[in-house]
C-alpha cells in the first residue's frame, strides 16, 4: 500500500488568513492597484498577448523593463514565478542535499520550508536583542559550520528592520559561502547591495514586484547576481516560468516610474502616520509593549496578549497578522489606517 514520504507527514500547509474582512492590513502589499489606478495603459499592453504561444522564457521586456526602474544589467537578472518560485530554485540548485542554509530568526518562514522540502539542513541564528541581524555571529557561525549558503531578508520580515549597506558588504566578504539577500522590501530603505552584484562571485540579490509596485497578484520576482551566477539559474528553473499576461503587466507598469514614485511615496506616507498614531498611543498604553522602528510598509509590535488582539480585531472586521506575541500591521490607506487606529485603541481599552 502506497504511503506518503515521511517529510510529507511532517508538514502543516500555509496557513494564510482567509474570510471577508472590510480591511485587509495582514499580508504587506500595496494597497494601490495598477489595474484601477492606470487600466487604459495596462488594457492596451494586453491586446498584444499571445495566449496561443508559450510566454518568453528569457522575459526579455519584463528584465529590460526592471533594469531601466533600478539600474541593472539585464545579463544579471533573472524572472520568476514570485520569489517563492525562486527561493526554490536557488535552494535546490545551490545547496547539495544534505548540505546546510543558515537562516536568522525570526526572518520569512518560507526559507527554512523551502530548505526541509529540498532536504537541506537549516542552521538559525537568533537576531539580537534590539530584533537586527547579529552579522558578526551569523559570519562565525557560517564558517564554523561550514554552511553552503546565507539567506535572509534586508529590510526584515517580520520585524521591519534594515541592516545597514556596509554590514551586509562585510558578511558578503567575510563568509567562504553564497550570500542570498532578500530585498523585497528595499523600496522603502535605502541600504541595497544591488549595485554590486558583479564585484562579488557569492552574491544574490532577490527583488519582488509584490510590494511597492503593487503586483502582488501577478507573481512577478527576480534575481540579480554575477553573469556566471546568472547563466546557471537560467539553466536551474524551469522554461516559460513566467506567465504571459505577469509578463506584460509587469513591464507595462515598471515603465511608469512616476506612477511608481507617486505610489512609493504615498505608501511612506502612510506608514508614517500610522507609526506615529501608535507610537503616540503607546506612551500611555503599556499593552504596547514594543513597536519598532520600520524601513517597510508594515508596522511590528510586541504587545501584551498579542493573540487576543488579533482576534478582537478580527471581530471588528480588521485583519492583521499575529506572530506570537509580536502583531505586523500593513499601512493601509489612510482611511484604513484611521479606522484601524480606532478598532485597535477599543481592543486596548476594553
Amino acid at each position: 500500500m502506497y504511503q506518503l514520504p515521511e517529510k510529507l507527514l511532517e508538514l502543516e500547509p500555509y496557513d494564510p488568513i482567509s474570510g471577508d474582512y472590510k480591511i485587509r492590513l495582514d499580508a504587506n502589499e500595496s494597497w494601490h492597484n495598477p489595474m484601477q489606478d492606470i487600466p487604459d495603459i495596462i488594457l492596451d499592453a494586453l491586446k498584444g498577448a499571445k495566449l496561443n504561444r508559450y510566454p518568453d522564457s528569457e522575459c526579455t521586456g519584463l528584465i529590460d523593463a526592471f533594469c531601466s526602474y533600478y539600474h541593472a544589467d539585464p545579463a544579471c537578472v533573472t524572472a520568476s514565478n514570485g520569489l517563492d518560485e525562486m527561493l526554490g530554485i536557488l535552494i535546490n540548485a545551490f545547496i547539495p542535499k544534505g548540505g546546510k542554509l543558515l537562516t536568522v530568526s525570526p526572518d520569512f518562514y518560507m526559507y527554512r520550508f523551502y530548505a526541509y522540502m529540498n532536504d537541506v539542513e537549516n542552521v538559525i541564528v537568533p537576531k539580537d536583542e534590539n530584533m537586527l541581524v547579529d552579522v558578526e555571529k551569523v559570519i562565525e557561525t557560517a564558517n564554523a559550520q561550514k554552511v553552503d549558503a546565507v539567506l535572509f531578508s534586508n529590510p526584515g520580515n517580520p520585524t521591519s528592520l534594515g541592516t545597514y549597506f556596509h554590514e551586509v558588504i562585510h558578511l558578503i566578504e567575510s563568509v567562504n559561502c553564497l550570500v542570498i539577500v532578500d530585498e523585497a522590501y528595499m523600496d522603502f530603505y535605502n541600504q541595497s547591495v544591488l549595485d554590486f552584484v558583479k564585484q562579488y562571485d557569492n552574491l544574490i540579490v532577490l527583488r519582488t514586484c509584490s510590494k511597492a509596485v503593487g503586483l502582488a497578484g501577478a507573481r512577478i520576482g527576480f534575481a540579480i547576481a554575477n553573469e556566471t551566477i546568472a547563466n546557471a539559474i537560467r539553466c536551474a528553473k524551469a522554461p516559460y516560468n513566467v506567465n504571459a499576461l505577469s509578463q506584460i503587466v509587469g513591464e507595462t507598469v515598471l515603465r511608469e516610474q512616476e506612477y511608481l514614485a507617486k505610489c512609493r511615496q504615498e505608501v511612506q506616507d502612510s506608514l508614517d502616520f500610522l507609526y506615529g498614531e501608535v507610537l503616540t498611543y503607546s506612551w500611555e498604553c503599556p499593552k504596547i509593549q514594543k513597536l519598532y522602528t520600520s524601513c517597510t510598509n508594515f508596522l511590528y509590535m510586541k504587545m501584551e496578549d498579542a493573540p487576543g488582539v488579533f482576534e478582537a480585531l478580527k471581530k471588528k472586521g480588521i485583519v492583521v497578522r499575529c506572530l506570537g506575541d509580536y502583531l505586523r500591521v500593513t499601512a493601509g490607506t489612510m482611511t484604513e489606517n484611521r479606522a484601524f487606529v480606532k478598532a485597535f485603541k477599543e481592543v486596548l481599552a476594553d
